[in-house]
């Protein structure tokens, strides 16, 4: 068993830092106890870990494959990298609580692919590209808002109103594009389009913002009448 302990040395060596340590035994049947501690926001974490030679010897194997994955996925499943970042995905929890941990089993067992069900994962990928989406237009939304305020500021109206206006375009529930329009609509008497804007506003948060809804709603009575 000797080769085994230097494996494990090697290995310890190429990824040991200061954080973490790892004791390894081996006895004379191929048994192996290993205890990981990590050092982990300045507090010891000590994981111990009961293999066997055989076990090792079969990761390390699976590991030097690029290509190793414990099976062939079926035509319901998916073959993943183990390094796909599901803890970062959007979705159903329980959808994600399946594909990690058939994840960690894969990594666990040296493998470089895992396989999941492929309808849960395109839940999962959806879901993240949508949060990912959501977030590239609340991004876009508060910088139209900050060049609209600044045009305001200088008083350039028509040309706030031109960003505000691409700003409800995005259709993203912030009110301040839609507050504003209204505001300087009714300044220039134009009347027909701070009506648009405060229909616009009533669909936009409509299930959203009760508050805002019943506001906009009010307002556009006092408009008609």
């Amino acid at each position: 068993m000797k080769w085994i302990r230097n494996l494990l040395k090697k290995k310890d060596k190429k990824n040991q830092s200061k954080e973490s340590q790892h004791k390894v035994e081996i006895d004379d049947d191929g048994k192996v106890s290993m205890e990981l501690s990590f050092n982990v926001n300045n507090s010891d974490l000590k994981i111990p870990i009961k293999t066997t030679a055989d076990n090792l010897v079969r990761t390390y194997n699976n590991n030097l494959d690029p290509n190793s994955c414990d099976r062939e996925p079926s035509v319901d499943e998916i073959k993943l990298p183990v390094k796909t970042p599901i803890y970062k995905m959007y979705g159903d929890n329980k959808d994600k609580e399946l594909i990690f941990n058939a994840q960690e089993i894969a990594r666990l067992n040296g493998y470089n692919y895992f396989v999941a069900p492929k309808d849960k994962y395109e839940r999962l990928l959806k879901s993240t590209e949508e949060h990912e989406k959501a977030n590239e237009i609340l991004k876009l939304t508060a910088e139209l808002n900050n060049k609209g305020i600044a045009l305001e500021k200088e008083n350039k109206i028509d040309e706030a109103i031109t960003i505000y206006e691409e700003n409800v375009k995005l259709k993203y529930p912030a009110s301040h594009s839609y507050d504003r329009l209204m505001i300087l609509y009714r300044k220039k008497q134009d009347i027909q389009n701070e009506k648009r804007i405060i229909e616009l506003a009533i669909q936009i948060f409509s299930g959203k913002n009760a508050t805002l809804v019943s506001k906009y709603e009010q307002r556009l009575k006092k408009l008609i009448s």
